[in-house]
């Protein structure tokens, strides 16, 4: 992981993490006082970093025993913060499953959708009570209403787009949303050039 100052576009600090035989760091969030948590699809660990000193990035929390089981495949993807850093919320692109972690207890808990399927699930942006999921290969972004203490959340319409080609990161931009197109479907095979991002109406 590396830490860039976005004035002059030096390099700031990296940081690396235990040897593994696979692993894959995939997304973060930064809370409001300064930390980084990070996801990794295929190590049931979550990275944390605190500080700009560089080095090994803290194991911060191991899921082994939790109700956030790993399994073949990819795991944990997506991950945003509660607006008062008090929660992370993470998406496991292989079940679907959304989950809540408490930053202050480490507690993990699977938070109730009703049975929504984001299956796929990638990138996700929180936007009020908002949580917006990415499904890479559905092609589509799918609004989770959160409740007050993000333990539940309601699905609601899909939204999708003739641009979208496999979407995964989303970021908001003013009254937009800012998406991705990365074209992982096309490994090994011919992307469609160039690449893009598109821009939906933030509804």
């Amino acid at each position: 992981m590396f830490v860039y100052n976005t004035a002059d576009g030096s390099l700031v600090a990296s940081y690396s993490t235990p040897a593994v035989e696979q692993t894959f760091i995939n997304d973060v969030t930064i809370t409001p006082d300064g930390a980084a948590y990070f996801t990794d699809s295929f190590r049931p660990v979550l990275f944390k970093i605190s500080d700009m000193a560089g080095g090994e990035a803290e194991s911060w929390l191991d899921f082994t025993g939790t109700v956030l089981e790993y399994g073949e495949g990819f795991n944990l993807n997506g991950i945003a913060a509660s607006p008062d850093g008090r929660y992370l919320l993470v998406i496991h692109s292989g079940n679907g499953n959304l989950y809540r972690i408490d930053t202050e207890t480490q507690e993990v808990s699977q938070v109730d959708t009703g049975g929504a399927d984001l299956t796929a699930g990638d990138g996700i942006l929180l936007i009020g009570n908002t949580l917006h999921v990415t499904r890479n290969q559905f092609g589509e972004i799918v609004p989770v209403t959160m409740s007050e203490d993000f333990s539940t959340g309601t699905a609601g319409a899909a939204v999708t787009d003739p641009s979208l080609i496999f979407p995964t990161t989303i970021a908001q931009a003013g009254d937009s949303l800012l998406v991705v197109n990365s074209q992982f479907n096309n490994r090994g095979g011919t992307p469609e050039l160039p690449f893009t991002v598109s821009r939906l109406p933030l509804n």
